[in-house]
């Protein structure tokens, strides 16, 4: 079932993204997550403007950037009807060439043709990505729901979506590409250089970190970025929940059950084969990394639970 599975998704996907859509992801999931992107959107310019050590002209670009970011929530592809399909119940093969050849044919009239405007993933996985060719958040249909999208308590949204929406959006300021999605070196020379000094700290953390049986170490440099992003995104969404909370909201009770379920988001299980694996190939640091790097480098996660220092 998972080769059919996974094959009728490569060559149908995005057909298959209109049904997927219209039948799983509600209207008012939609508005939930588009008022998440927005909070966490305004919130990140704002942390943006508080940044002691970033210079006034990268400032003003990344500033630039969140500004103009476009944001697309489970949006439905213009599918080109290539695909006359009439399944032969008998040959798997033949149903394979067939949908295989309308794909490269499809492929084949886009040269010399704009660009179509493409999601890199299939609207039924539950994810979301930045595109720093077109500025732009993409938010998948499949994030839309449990147990990503499970309960309408603001801690929770922004524990689980906007943690994940923050994540994306400090990949934006990574200084690579500009506002206008041009490969563009855009930080400054010292606020560059500020930057690396913050880098090497977070890279240093992720090398001191066991994870797994025979004291597997991570590599910081390996998975730096992905770090550094996690951080960011819980950071933000954390303080766009401390602006949007209602003012009589018990302090200590709404930051646990924030930070609780940030750490339910990343449950997770694996063979010490398969952990192997994923630290030696994955960009990403294990969900259990993830979760306790994060919150180790928040005061408010300290308060919250009384941690000693």
């Amino acid at each position: 079932w998972k080769r059919c599975l996974h094959t009728t998704e490569a060559v149908m996907g995005d057909a298959l993204t209109i049904p997927f859509v219209q039948k799983y992801v509600s209207g008012d999931a939609v508005v939930l997550a588009q008022t998440t992107a927005n909070s966490i959107q305004a919130m990140m310019r704002e942390e943006i403007s508080k940044l002691s050590w970033m210079d006034a002209p990268t400032r003003a670009i990344a500033s630039k950037k969140i500004v103009q970011l476009k944001i697309e929530i489970a949006k439905i592809p213009d599918v080109p009807k290539t695909l006359e399909f009439r399944p032969n119940r008998t040959s798997f093969f033949s149903d394979l060439v067939h949908a295989r050849t309308a794909v490269a044919r499809r492929n084949l009239n886009r040269i010399g043709k704009p660009t179509d405007d493409i999601a890199r993933m299939s609207q039924a996985a539950a994810n979301a990505y930045f595109d720093p060719r077109k500025n732009r958040l993409v938010v998948l249909g499949g994030i839309l729901g449990p147990p990503i999208l499970s309960s309408d308590s603001l801690s929770a949204t922004d524990a689980t979506l906007g943690m994940i929406l923050g994540h994306e959006l400090t990949h934006a300021l990574d200084g690579r590409f500009d506002a206008s999605g041009h490969l563009a070196h855009w930080w400054q020379g010292d606020t560059l250089q500020q930057y690396r000094t913050r880098t090497l700290c977070v890279q240093r953390n992720l090398d001191r970190a066991l994870m797994g049986p025979g004291d597997m170490h991570l590599h910081g440099a390996h998975s730096g970025d992905e770090r550094m992003a996690d951080g960011g995104g819980l950071r933000v969404a954390y303080r766009a929940l401390v602006k949007d909370a209602p003012e009589d909201a018990e302090i200590k009770t709404r930051d646990q059950a924030f930070f609780t379920e940030f750490a339910q988001l990343w449950c997770a299980k694996f063979r010490p084969e398969a952990l192997r694996h994923f630290v030696t190939t994955d960009a990403h640091p294990p969900p259990k990394a993830r979760v306790n790097l994060a919150v180790s480098e928040m005061p408010e996660f300290a308060a919250a639970f009384s941690c000693t220092p």
